[in-house]
């Protein structure tokens, strides 16, 4: 066990974004950081070499049972200090519940007399996390530019006969229908026509395999399913150039440093990415509604022509 705790739930993108800050937090505490995160984000957090435990919490449970299990968990670690970069109202609850005599530090608890949570959630979110760190008193090292690799499947291999491939990320969640943009597919289309030697290929998700196959690229899949958050990493980290409306591909790409496009409107994109990336706006002066395929065409094929330039010349 460390006797520092980080709590970080999710979601994946969210955690890929926490990985620097996670990282630096660690460093600081001599290398070592205890976790207590969702199931689903284990296996991702059992690859970082400066976690040494974690400790499992189902977000969405309510029951007495559950909180009294957490409780009994967490008594007996000695937690020395507790960061939070979940920052959620279950959160808080656990500091009042379960941690109450140990230092806990949070964008809130951090916040100054005259700031609120409203107006910080409104800047980007590296700004808020290095004002976390700068008022703890850690060094922001790597909060902007975490080692990523580490959540790499190592083992997986169903991308590689594909290469040079384009990673193509058309989809997005049930419960966000509006973040869907409408020509994809003939953004697809027009793509492999002009680059015929690359393959376009997807990570679909569970439910996602089906609407894939409308988009007539190549499904990378685990054992016939959808393939795992690590595989995913591996995918999106030996692509040549990435092209996203999901944000949790957005995020990977962006920490690794990967050329690519993503979709999305500009102020959410100003509020979670960082200026200065390979990773790209789409537009920056339309919104998601308005973003025409011509525009979005034009700057992902000058995109990769400039790659094969700069391939070339090297």
């Amino acid at each position: 066990m460390s006797n520092i705790l980080i709590i970080k739930h999710g979601a994946f993108g969210d955690i890929i974004q926490a990985l620097g800050t996670i990282q630096d937090i660690a460093y600081h505490h001599n290398g070592m950081v205890d976790v207590l995160t969702h199931r689903a984000y284990a296996p991702l957090f059992k690859k970082l070499p400066y976690v040494n435990h974690i400790i499992l919490d189902d977000r969405k449970a309510t029951t007495y049972r559950h909180f009294k299990k957490l409780y009994q968990t967490l008594k007996h670690q000695n937690y020395k200090a507790v960061y939070d970069l979940q920052n959620s109202t279950r959160t808080t609850l656990y500091r009042w519940l379960f941690l109450r005599h140990v230092p806990f530090i949070s964008n809130r608890s951090m916040l100054h007399y005259n700031e609120t949570k409203k107006c910080l959630d409104k800047k980007n979110i590296f700004y808020s996390f290095e004002l976390m760190l700068k008022r703890a008193g850690i060094e922001s090292i790597a909060c902007k530019k975490p080692n990523v690799t580490y959540l790499k499947d190592q083992s997986f291999k169903a991308h590689k006969d594909y290469q040079p491939y384009i990673f193509v990320a058309p989809f997005c969640s049930a419960n966000n229908p509006q973040k869907k943009w409408p020509h994809f597919k003939n953004l697809i289309t027009q793509l492999k026509t002009d680059f015929p030697d690359l393959t376009f290929v997807c990570a679909p998700g569970p439910g996602e395999i089906e609407e894939a196959n409308v988009y007539e690229i190549t499904s990378l899949l685990y054992q016939k399913g959808p393939t795992t958050l690590e595989q995913l990493v591996s995918i999106i980290l030996d692509a040549q150039y990435v092209i996203t409306l999901d944000t949790a591909a957005a995020h990977i790409a962006a920490r690794s440093d990967k050329p690519g496009t993503l979709i999305m409107d500009a102020d959410r994109f100003g509020r979670l990415f960082l200026e200065g990336q390979k990773l790209t706006l789409a537009c920056h002066q339309t919104q998601l509604k308005d973003l025409s395929l011509e525009k979005v065409y034009t700057k992902i094929k000058a995109d990769i022509d400039h790659q094969r330039i700069l391939k070339t010349e090297a």
